[in-house]
C-alpha cells in the first residue's frame, strides 16, 4: 500500500513553503475535509467502491485503505495518467470514462462516491438512474445554489438548494439523507451550508 509521504518541517522548510505543503492535499483537491470522513460512512461489508469524477485522484487514499477494491472513474485522460503514475495502489483501478458509457467491467458496489461531479453533467437523470443501479448506497455533493449562485450560474450546467436537491434524489432513491459537513444527518433544507451533501440508498 503506497502511503503519503510525511514532509518534515525544518528551518529549511518554513513560512510560506511550509504552508504550501500542509495545503497539498486539499489544493489537490478542495473537498478533502468530507474524504477524509469518509471511511466513518463506508461499511467493511460494502467491499467494492465505486468513485465518480476523481479528479486528481488524492481523495480515494483517503478511504482507500479501509476498503477491499476501489473502481475510480474520471473522463479526463490526463487525470486517469496522472492518478495511474501517483498513486499505483494495488486495491484501487484507476479508470476513463463515465457510468453512461462503456467502462471496462463495471461491477455492482456497495458504496459510490460523486463529490461535485453532478452539476458538470449534461444528463443529470440518466445518471442518478445508472448510480441507483450500479451502489446500493452512494454519497453525492453539488454546490449550493443558495450560497453560490453567481458562480454556479456560469460554471455548472444544474445548480441545486438543499430542497430541490433532496426532490430530485427522493424521484431517484429509495432513501435520501442530507448530511452537515460533518457528515451528520440533517433537515436543514434551507442551509447555505456548501456543497449540499446528500446520503442515498436503493432498495436490494
Amino acid at each position: 500500500m503506497v502511503q503519503a509521504t510525511e514532509v518534515i518541517v525544518t528551518d529549511e522548510l518554513n513560512g510560506a513553503t511550509a504552508v504550501v505543503w500542509r495545503r497539498l492535499p486539499y489544493l489537490l483537491s478542495p473537498q478533502m475535509d468530507i474524504y477524509e470522513k469518509l471511511p466513518n460512512l463506508i461499511f467493511r461489508g460494502d467491499g467494492h467502491i465505486l468513485e465518480i469524477g476523481f479528479g486528481t485522484g488524492i481523495g480515494v487514499l483517503q478511504y482507500a485503505n479501509a476498503v477491499d477494491w476501489v473502481d475510480a472513474i474520471e473522463i479526463d485522460p490526463a487525470a486517469v495518467r496522472f492518478a495511474q503514475k501517483c498513486f499505483p495502489l494495488p486495491n484501487v483501478r484507476w479508470l476513463k470514462g463515465n457510468i453512461l458509457g462503456p467502462v471496462e467491467d463495471l461491477t455492482h458496489y456497495g458504496f459510490a462516491v460523486m463529490i461535485e461531479v453532478l452539476e458538470h453533467i449534461h444528463e443529470t437523470d440518466r445518471t442518478l438512474n445508472a448510480l441507483a443501479l450500479l451502489a446500493d448506497r452512494a454519497l453525492i455533493t453539488v454546490p449550493n445554489s443558495l450560497r453560490y449562485r453567481q458562480k454556479s450560474e456560469r460554471l455548472n450546467e444544474h445548480e441545486w438548494t438543499p430542497r430541490t436537491f433532496a426532490d430530485t434524489l427522493n424521484r431517484k432513491f429509495d432513501d435520501v439523507k442530507l448530511l452537515d459537513y460533518q457528515l451528520n444527518e440533517t433537515d436543514d433544507l434551507d442551509s447555505r451550508e456548501t456543497p449540499i451533501i446528500a446520503l442515498c440508498s436503493s432498495a436490494s
